[in-house]
């Protein structure tokens, strides 16, 4: 016996994965399992599954499963573009549904990289105190592009930037016992730059923190 498909009449195909197993039908869709595992199941006939609908539904199922590893892959933090294209691909799905499942997740706005850097930027500059090199090298790392970045970093007030490396110099400054004052500030400006400061930023509050007597 063949199936007829309750909503247009076209006979179903069987489509067998196992405990998955249901019946679909090629020109609408409709699917059901409601007479598999039953033992009123009888021969289906020669009817064989059109390939190319076969391979759709394929794409469909495997869709489908991208995109709950996805939202699983947000479930812990924010996620870059970048970032959860290479999660999907090493969890071995196509390029083809990899890319559209990105597609429909930055439509639904679950992946943003211009949102995702401007509030990386604001935690790492205000909240950690870190200057923006240090934050500019991260969202490389990241994927966010050069220009995503650069218009997120140039939110960063230059005076809070200056406070940053000012607490840190008066910090590490307190933590070194070097008796050379030229050795010190060597020291100091190695470890700022590391926090992503620049020359003359350091330069700048070096002057401030370290003695008068020194000579830059």
């Amino acid at each position: 016996m063949q199936c007829g498909c309750p909503i247009c009449g076209t006979f179903m195909g069987q489509v067998e994965k196992g405990s998955e197993s249901r019946c679909v039908c090629p020109n609408c869709g409709f699917d059901c399992d409601a007479c598999l595992g039953t033992s009123s199941v009888m021969q289906k006939g020669n009817y064989k599954m059109p390939e190319s609908f076969s391979n759709e539904l394929e794409r469909e199922e495997e869709g489908r499963k991208a995109m709950n590893a996805a939202l699983n892959y947000l479930t812990a933090t924010d996620r870059t573009a970048n970032q959860m294209e290479r999660n999907l691909i090493k969890k071995g799905f196509s390029e083809e549904v990899v890319q559209s499942t990105l597609e429909k997740l930055k439509n639904y706005g679950y992946v943003d990289d211009k949102d995702y850097a401007t509030r990386y930027v604001k935690q790492q500059v205000e909240g950690g105190g870190l200057g923006k090199r240090n934050v500019a090298s991260k969202l490389y790392r990241f994927g966010i592009d050069g220009e995503t970045a650069q218009e997120a970093l140039s939110e960063v007030d230059d005076g809070q930037e200056r406070e940053n490396a000012l607490a840190w110099a008066k910090k590490l400054a307190g933590r070194l016992s070097e008796p050379d004052p030229r050795k010190k500030r060597d020291k100091l400006t190695r470890r700022l730059i590391a926090k992503g400061f620049s020359y003359d930023t350091i330069n700048s509050v070096l002057r401030e923190v370290l003695s008068e007597e020194e000579e830059y």
